[in-house]
């Protein structure tokens, strides 16, 4: 049998005599074996079951009495439609869950949107659309995967991502940190608040303050 994850399977206990006449529904205690999924009866004994299957995978039903025991043939379970977004540090369902990231502009963080069926099992990657908060820097629009690469800093925000019909998914706090020193100018305004001092032309009745500002790359 092959269902998803969407999907249960109701089974019987049936009890013949040794010429394959029906006897009666026989109370049985049910398993699951394979990690497949789970049966409404819990530990209890009963003629029948649920088979609920979350987990993808291959595995048998079995139902065990003081005398007798026997299962299904295999059972393949396969994910169920896709139901809600996660982004990730890996392709193809890999890697980690985003949580707080802190990088610096000379950084960049690649970014994975990852599908799911409701009972957690990963699909696919899923080409959706994706946003910041706060005061990061753009990021691509859409796609199954985007770099984030920042350029200004300090800033900090969330990215987001987002599906038609899927519950979608954000990032922790994203922090970004200026880079390491890469040039220096000469400038009229300290903090990095002035322009680049080009020709000037003074009388010698004049002084001028300059200032050497550092920028990252």
């Amino acid at each position: 049998v092959e269902i998803t994850t969407d999907n249960t399977l109701t089974f019987y206990l049936v009890g013949y005599d040794q010429d394959n006449n029906y006897i009666r529904d026989i109370n049985a205690q049910w398993s699951v074996q394979g990690s497949i999924g789970t049966v409404s009866t819990g530990t209890d004994f009963s003629t029948s079951t649920d088979f609920i299957a979350t987990t993808v995978g291959n595995g048998t039903v079995q139902a065990d009495t003081s005398s007798f025991t026997d299962g299904t043939g295999v059972i393949t379970v396969t994910g169920g439609a896709l139901s809600y977004l996660l982004i990730r540090d890996g392709s193809n369902g890999g890697g980690a869950e985003v949580g707080a990231v802190t990088l610096t502009t000379d950084e960049s963080l690649i970014l994975y949107a990852a599908g799911y069926d409701a009972d957690d099992n990963y699909i696919s990657a899923v080409d959706a659309s994706w946003q910041v908060t706060g005061d990061l820097d753009a990021v691509p629009a859409s796609g199954e995967s985007i770099e984030f690469t920042p350029s200004t800093a300090p800033t900090t925000g969330t990215i987001t991502v987002s599906s038609a019909g899927l519950t979608g998914a954000v990032t922790g706090t994203v922090t970004v940190n200026v880079g390491v020193l890469d040039n220096v100018l000469v400038e009229d305004a300290a903090g990095g608040l002035g322009s680049a001092v080009d020709a000037v032309e003074i009388t010698t009745d004049n002084t001028l303050t300059f200032y050497l500002v550092g920028y990252d790359q």
